[in-house]
């Protein structure tokens, strides 16, 4: 999301995801990139918040895994739920420094998202690239 994007007029959108039944999972990259397996944290945050079946998800036996264990969860919510957004904050620093798990979570939703669409239940992936403090604070405490 470039940072123009989002304004102050955007405070009410939380009230009104949560009032349609949208499922909302902030997370703050920087937050989580000091763990040694900073990305299964990322991925464990967003299943938490998005009350998923089966977290934590274990990188044993092998990282493969936990992404599938992690997107068939992602369709048992299409199931449940009106509809999901997964933000990201601080996008960029987890790009720059380790592109290849950011791109599991890219192709996990991509594999998930047709059973959204299907029911035409939005299903968002945000990565917020630019720094934003409002995206922290209208979406940390959702």
């Amino acid at each position: 999301m470039d940072s123009t994007q989002i304004d102050d007029l955007e405070h009410a959108l939380v009230p009104e995801l949560r009032t349609a039944g949208i499922q909302l999972a902030y997370v703050d990259y920087l937050e989580m990139a000091s763990y040694r397996r900073a990305a299964n944290v990322v991925m464990n945050t967003i299943a938490q918040k998005l009350k998923l079946d089966h977290p934590p998800y274990d990188p044993n036996p092998g990282p493969v895994e936990e992404w599938v264990r992690f997107c068939d969860d992602l369709i048992t919510l299409a199931y449940r739920e009106n509809g999901i957004l997964i933000i990201v904050d601080n996008a960029d620093v987890w790009l720059s420094t380790d592109k290849k798990t950011l791109f599991r979570l890219i192709e996990a939703f991509q594999i998930q998202l047709h059973h959204w669409q299907e029911k035409k239940k939005p299903c968002h992936l945000f990565f917020q690239m630019e720094k934003n403090d409002l995206v922290r604070r209208i979406f940390k405490a959702a």
